[in-house]
């Protein structure tokens, strides 16, 4: 039987299967343009990090009409959330890369420090992370567009998972090519990314759909990842802080989808 849409909203004017696709193909296109003219300039940018929110604003836009457009864009700024999680936003990513700086500096392994560390610089370098290193470019996308979608029909899990499949690929340009190339070794940045996105699902969800502490946790994960893990250099130490990297945030993923109180009702269905 067909159902009329609830009094005040229209009809979707795309399928959920159309609106996964539009995402994916304009997420991908409008980040990845850049990535041929790496062979023309290796010191060119080879991933534009703007195109998942690109993609949610023009896909909810077209598919679903102003209504839907609003919610999307209010999620960005539902900053009313109790403090505690702006400072697990700000916090957990700290754990997440120091633990495993910790733990190679206990076992010996010497860090390749060339200065005090930037403590005056940390708000600046936060922004310039949040603003121009992805996380305002992506999170609309993955965490108020995609993650929304995927939980109609799937659990946490299973929505934190295909979320992270979409969002690990998307790295591709990064760690390939590009003077970026080798500060993502893929192996472990692949599986930080599942075990990441779990995190970001509970984030999402604990603080009732709010993109903004979402966007937040982003660039904290960022601006820690790019202060400690290069402490090692490039070599062996490199790749095996990266490992730690992956196991601190696996554990961290697995003691949140076991031990949360996931919301009873899908976020947002819009």
């Amino acid at each position: 039987m067909i159902q009329n849409p609830p009094p005040g909203r229209c009809a979707p004017r795309w399928s959920g299967r159309t609106r996964l696709t539009a995402f994916l193909v304009i997420a991908y296109a409008a980040s990845w343009w850049a990535w041929p003219l790496v062979l023309l300039s290796p010191t060119t940018t080879a991933l534009v990090p703007i195109g998942p929110t690109i993609a949610a604003i023009v896909v909810t836009a077209l598919g679903g009409g102003a209504g839907e457009l609003r919610t999307l864009l209010g999620r960005l700024v539902r900053w009313p959330v109790h403090p505690i999680w702006y400072a697990v936003a700000f916090l957990l990513p700290v754990a997440l890369f120091g633990l495993p700086v910790v733990v190679m500096i206990g076992f010996g392994v010497s860090v390749e420090a060339t200065g005090p560390f930037p403590w005056a610089a940390l708000p600046l370098l936060f922004a310039i992370r949040m603003i121009v290193g992805g996380p305002l470019g992506e999170e609309l996308g993955w965490r108020g567009f995609l993650l929304p979608m995927l939980r109609r029909t799937h659990g946490p899990l299973a929505a934190s998972l295909l979320v992270g499949a979409a969002w690990a690929p998307f790295h591709l340009p990064a760690m390939l090519s590009g003077p970026v190339t080798g500060q993502r070794p893929v192996a472990q940045f692949v599986i930080w990314v599942f075990a990441a996105s779990v995190l970001f699902t509970w984030m999402y969800e604990r603080t009732g759909g709010s993109v903004l502490l979402v966007t937040l946790f982003h660039a904290g994960l960022n601006t820690a990842a790019s202060l400690l893990m290069p402490l090692f250099g490039g070599g062996a130490a490199y790749g095996w802080v990266w490992w730690l990297a992956a196991a601190t945030t696996t554990a961290a993923a697995l003691a949140v989808w076991r031990g949360a109180h996931w919301t009873q009702q899908r976020p947002d269905p819009t």
